[in-house]
């Protein structure tokens, strides 16, 4: 199985990926995105992944001129991943629940309520896991 995770930043990257390897242990493969073009790349031009986790971009570290129409964010890849049909979850800062592009949203709850979210994020990672098969 692979799933892949996109995070603006190193803190959210490893929130994801500790609540993939809660769910899905070794020897399910996991990409690692920094940038969204890289994720968007491996749904566009790999075999679909079973899953993709994203963090919902925050613009911290952006410097102004990095801020442009042209800038691509975390809904490129949800959008991907939707044109694919492949199952989603978004870790969101500023969006605390709901969907986003047919993701489920996970809160973050920020360092103090680690353990809460990685739980939350793991068990909307299963239930998208679960409605994808059962859909497909």
């Amino acid at each position: 199985m692979r799933v892949v995770l996109y995070g603006e930043n190193h803190a959210v990257r490893e929130l994801m990926l500790q609540a993939v390897r809660r769910l899905l242990p070794p020897p399910t493969e996991v990409a690692i995105c920094a940038h969204v073009l890289d994720a968007v790349r491996l749904l566009d031009e790999q075999p679909p992944p079973a899953l993709v986790v994203v963090a919902e971009d925050t613009g911290a570290g952006l410097e102004p001129e990095d801020d442009g129409p042209e800038r691509l964010l975390h809904d490129h890849v949800l959008m991907a991943a939707r044109r694919r049909g492949v199952a989603s979850v978004m870790l969101g800062r500023w969006q605390i629940s709901g969907t986003c592009y047919g993701a489920a949203v996970v809160h973050d709850w920020g360092a103090d309520h680690r353990e809460h979210t990685l739980r939350q994020l793991a068990g909307a990672c299963r239930d998208a896991l679960l409605s994808a098969t059962a859909t497909g």
